[in-house]
């Protein structure tokens, strides 16, 4: 079908499934993407935690979370920039970072 050749302008989520299910290799392309850009992240995260050092390094590693939402581009920036109104969720120094997306 040529309407499914090209993805589609209008939200339409039965043309969207066909759209991508029609392109696998372009899937895994992007979620290798998106896993790989915070596996640093959350392989230096996980070692703060084991030396207990997650206070002290909290800073850098916020920074770091908005350069890797900046990275994977404008769905993960509205992600963040959700993220940044939510004091339930993050705390006051990372809604101080996330809050620098919404200047994006």
């Amino acid at each position: 079908d040529v309407k499914d050749d090209r993805l589609p302008q209008v939200y339409d989520p039965d043309a969207i499934q066909r759209y991508w299910e029609k392109r696998p290799a372009q899937v895994a392309k992007r979620l290798w993407q998106v896993a790989s850009s915070f596996a640093g992240l959350g392989t230096k995260t996980l070692i703060d935690v084991l030396l207990d050092r997650v206070e002290k390094t909290e800073p850098d590693r916020i920074r770091e979370l908005r350069e890797v939402i900046v990275s994977l581009g404008p769905f993960y920036i509205k992600f963040g920039q959700a993220l940044a109104i939510r004091p339930d969720i993050v705390s006051p120094n990372s809604m101080i970072e996330l809050q620098k997306l919404c200047d994006k």
